[in-house]
């Protein structure tokens, strides 16, 4: 199968991707096989760079056209650049390829999942298989074998969540702590440990009953199935709500079971000296009230406060690498909102990707809650933006200028490019 252009007459699939390069989020997520329209996404960049000079840098990429090459061109030849100078695709390097993807055009593979496998058909014809967590990932993969000359190209990569989970795409975690692994069979690595009560982002079932999901913090891993308690949306919105305690000692319950430290459990009542928690798969607990730091729903006092200072700029222009009412970009734009309260960000975006609990994904909506952090992602599936939710669809971010934009079409400032590339948002717990 060649690269898929779209033609003049067009077929049922020719349609749908007529579809997806108009960005239809659903669709564009939902696709078995969502190649989008090359002439559409000629150039990897947010709204905020359509004003930049051609010769700016931006992402370490010139912007604009050089050379009769596209910005998006120029990107990928330089990333194969470095593993085949003479920027021609060798058969028998396809592994070199896919671990080329997924280090080069994934923001960080601790929180992004991707597993791509390239194989020769003995038509010439390369064949992707795998599975990565969003449909820009899928469309980079997609590019970089066109880059890299191959001119039939069979994507059969699959975009997560998996259609087989159902509606039970969410888990709550059921013990003490549960191990995230970097595979489901050993030997495998141990990449994170979710807790008691940890909401879980189901990705895909592995054969033996694991799991490939997103903890709380974001982190990718597999999880066994028998430590976790499935649940659909209405579920899992039900138990991420309410005020929540913070242990602050573990707790033991019986022999073999213990409310471990750190963890956040949502209560259900209070008295002078105690309160009660609701214990996932088991009977509510009591707990002494100085063994907890409790955490009322909604954002918190400094999260509110950051977001006063950040409207005092509203307006201020937008300059790429700025943090100050002379121009400021959007990283630096919840930067200086939260320093303001004390609370040290890192600079860029895809790095202030890693801070806080992962409250909504671009799947599970229901989660946004004022104050969070949402982020979006550039043609090949890296993040590349940054704003702050408000209510309502609405949001706070500095593109252009710093401004409200929304992912709700019924609003007048409605972004259809920004609907259809929010990822997840993060949620600061201060």
């Amino acid at each position: 199968m060649k690269m898929r252009r779209l033609q003049s007459s067009m077929t049922g699939a020719g349609m749908l991707l007529l579809v997806l390069s108009l960005g239809m989020p659903a669709l564009a997520q939902q696709s078995s096989n969502p190649t989008r329209n090359s002439t559409d996404m000629s150039e990897y960049v947010s709204p905020e760079d359509e004003g930049a000079a051609s010769t700016e840098i931006r992402r370490g990429v010139a912007m604009g056209s050089q050379d009769g090459r596209s910005r998006e061109q120029r990107a990928f030849e330089n990333a194969i650049a470095t593993v085949e100078p003479s920027l021609k695709g060798d058969p028998t390097r396809l592994s070199v390829y896919t671990n080329l993807f997924k280090r080069e055009f994934l923001s960080d593979p601790r929180i992004f999942a991707a597993d791509v496998n390239a194989e020769a058909l003995e038509d010439g014809t390369i064949r992707l298989t795998g599975y990565v967590n969003f449909s820009e990932s899928h469309y980079a993969v997609d590019r970089l074998f066109h880059y890299l000359g191959f001119e039939k190209v069979d994507n059969q990569v699959e975009v997560l969540p998996s259609k087989a989970l159902g509606e039970k795409k969410f888990a709550i975690v059921t013990t003490p702590h549960a191990w995230a692994y970097s595979s489901p069979d050993t030997p495998r690595e141990r990449v994170t440990q979710a807790l008691l009560g940890d909401p879980v982002y189901l990705l895909r079932e592995a054969s033996n009953g694991y799991f490939l999901c997103h903890t709380a913090e974001g982190y990718v891993g597999y999880i066994n199935g028998a430590e976790l308690k499935r649940v659909d949306t209405a579920g899992f919105s039900d138990w991420r709500s309410g005020d929540k305690a913070l242990l602050l000692a573990s707790i033991d319950q019986d022999e073999d079971f213990y409310l471990p430290t750190g963890a956040r459990l949502t209560v259900t009542s209070r008295g002078e000296d105690s309160i009660t928690v609701a214990v996932p798969g088991r009977e509510d607990a009591q707990v002494s009230i100085d063994q907890v730091i409790l955490r009322p729903e909604g954002p918190s006092e400094v999260v509110l406060a950051a977001m006063e200072v950040g409207k005092k700029l509203l307006g201020t222009d937008y300059a790429w690498g700025g943090k100050s009412r002379d121009g400021i970009d959007c990283s630096g734009l919840m930067q200086t909102m939260f320093l303001s309260q004390g609370v040290n960000l890192p600079r860029d975006s895809y790095q202030q990707a890693f801070v806080g609990e992962m409250s909504a994904t671009r799947w599970y909506r229901e989660g946004l809650q004022k104050g969070d952090l949402m982020f979006f992602l550039g043609n090949t599936g890296r993040i590349v933006h940054v704003g702050i939710y408000v209510g309502d669809g609405v949001y706070f971010e500095a593109s252009g200028s710093v401004k409200y934009t929304s992912i709700n079409p019924e609003h007048e400032n409605y972004s259809e490019r920004r609907d259809r590339t929010f990822c997840f948002a993060k949620r600061i717990l201060h």
